[in-house]
């Protein structure tokens, strides 16, 4: 039909020839990804930890560090999920899930992403203020699972230069294990422990039966807080 020219309208196209349109559904686009960018998992966190129904994206704006093209393209990608909707309330954009806090976690875990871009070692003296506790480190913390000899803490990756990092691990009494994170761990952190829903995603692989009913019980004393 679009090589004979002859016009047609879908639930996802518009073909109107005679004035040159072809219309397309928004979520078609390249912002229509299997994963979420980081930008938007920081705002769909953001969601989450904000503990109300409604999400007005001048106030996200005053928090995250993006500028307002990628704020406004992370709300695009929440919205073409299909979990959420977006809408004006006045002359404030509002972004408001479908679903209650526990199941939207479940229905978003496709599209959330492991918040560990990679990690190394580093000595102990040069833990410093943008470190907190991460992965196994972090869910002892308020589990009955017991810590680890190797200590665990994250960092954004953009504060911290790899080429400082060893690759292998010497002396788990000198050193720790250090995350390098696609956003700043302190953002949603609590008693200088990134937050459980990022930790869980950092650990969702790990199949030590252990460490998964921790990850559990940590998702849902963040899902059921206040």
């Amino acid at each position: 039909m679009l090589e004979s020219n002859i016009p047609f309208m879908t639930e996802k196209q518009v073909f109107l020839p005679f004035i040159g349109t072809l219309l397309m559904e928004e979520k078609n686009n390249a912002l229509y990804k299997e994963k979420f960018m980081f930008s938007t998992q920081q705002l769909f966190l953001m969601y989450l930890y904000n503990r109300q129904n409604k999400l007005y994206v001048a106030n996200v704006g005053k928090k995250l560090p993006y500028s307002a093209m990628t704020l406004s393209r992370a709300v695009k990608q929440l919205e073409a999920s299909d979990l959420f909707l977006v809408y004006k309330d006045g002359v404030n954009k509002v972004i408001e899930s479908k679903y209650d806090r526990r199941e939207l976690f479940e229905r978003a875990k496709p599209f959330l992403l492991d918040p560990v871009r990679k990690y190394g070692y580093i000595e102990k003296s040069r833990i410093d203020e943008n470190m907190v506790l991460a992965s196994e480190s972090a869910l002892a913390k308020n589990s009955m699972l017991n810590p680890s000899k190797l200590i665990t803490y994250a960092i954004d990756e953009q504060k911290m230069d790899i080429n400082q990092m060893e690759n292998e691990l010497v002396d788990p009494n000198k050193q720790i294990r250090l995350e390098l994170w696609g956003y700043d761990p302190k953002l949603f952190s609590d008693d200088n422990m990134a937050d459980g829903l990022s930790v869980a995603l950092s650990l969702r692989e790990i199949v030590d039966e252990r460490i998964k009913e921790a990850i559990d019980e940590c998702i849902e004393r963040e899902l059921n807080e206040k």
